[in-house]
């Protein structure tokens, strides 16, 4: 199953960054508005504050840390629920949103020579 994910590297890594990204900016949307609502333009500071590191540790540093430290317990659940997720967003909005992503990223490296 693994292989099978990596056999299109454009695809795993554009549903990669592309759930990503979606986390790093309704993420911080929302605890804008919250913290507005709550506490004001001092507590959206506090708000911004706090959820850098939460971002930086659970969202950064502690997975890349674990998949390095563990790489095959892991790879093996992730070949399972990875499939899941690209069907799912591919489904609904994500299919030509992942093929313009590859598309560009094609784009850009083609002056490298490289080929996907």
């Amino acid at each position: 199953m693994t292989e099978a994910l990596l056999a299109r590297p454009d695809r795993l890594i554009g549903l990669i960054l592309l759930l990503s990204t979606v986390v790093n900016v309704v993420t911080p949307t929302l605890v804008g508005l919250i913290t507005l609502r709550m506490g004001g333009d001092y507590l959206v500071a506090a708000g911004v504050i706090a959820l850098t590191f939460v971002l930086l540790i659970f969202c950064e540093v502690a997975p890349k840390t674990f998949g390095a430290l563990h790489p095959e317990r892991l790879a093996t659940p992730a070949a399972y629920v990875t499939p899941f997720c690209s069907r799912c967003c591919i489904r609904s909005c994500g299919r030509p949103i992942c093929w313009r992503m590859a598309c560009c990223a094609r784009w850009s490296l083609a002056p490298t020579g490289s080929t996907s």
